[in-house]
């Protein structure tokens, strides 16, 4: 008998219907009747059962410039350290120093939160203080100029007219 892992792939109280997914095939039960009936069901179609409960599905930081135009701007890090993923930053000029990344989804992550997911933020304190965080939404697409002043605290030099 193969292994499988089940999904559940979503649950409609209306209905009272649990969607799972068993490798390629999707079987809809009635969810009163519980998970046993899910591994009978599996069982049935000659696949073992292993249920996979639910895990967060992490974010990864984008794979290009955190806005395009200031790229020498950006600070890498971990960049030489094979175990970790770089992270490029954009730090602000201000004395609170802020460090800005750029995150992206997956089209199954987008899909979640559209439909009501939530995103969570986990922060290694190692025991000291919390560090104020902002998460924020944007396009990417804001002009260099704005960035500067708003996200990096820099001071533009006065249009000349020129």
């Amino acid at each position: 008998m193969a292994e499988a892992k089940i999904r559940v792939r979503k649950l409609d109280p209306k209905k009272a219907t649990i969607v799972v997914q068993v490798d390629a095939r999707e079987l809809k039960i009635r969810a009163a009747i519980g998970l046993w009936l899910i591994k009978l069901a599996a069982r049935i179609i000659g696949l073992g059962v292993a249920i996979e409960a639910p895990r967060w599905d992490y974010l990864a930081p984008k794979d290009g410039p955190i806005f395009d135009g200031l790229e020498s701007k950006e600070v890498v890090y971990a960049k030489n350290q094979p175990e970790y993923i770089p992270l490029r930053t954009l730090i602000s000029a201000g004395p609170d120093r802020k460090a800005i990344s750029r995150w992206t989804f997956t089209e199954v992550q987008r899909k979640a939160v559209a439909c009501g997911a939530d995103i969570f933020l986990q922060m290694l304190t190692f025991g000291g203080p919390l560090q104020p965080v902002i998460l924020a939404i944007g396009s990417g697409k804001e002009s260099p100029d704005w960035v500067k002043v708003h996200l990096l605290d820099e001071t533009l030099p006065p249009d000349t007219g020129k």
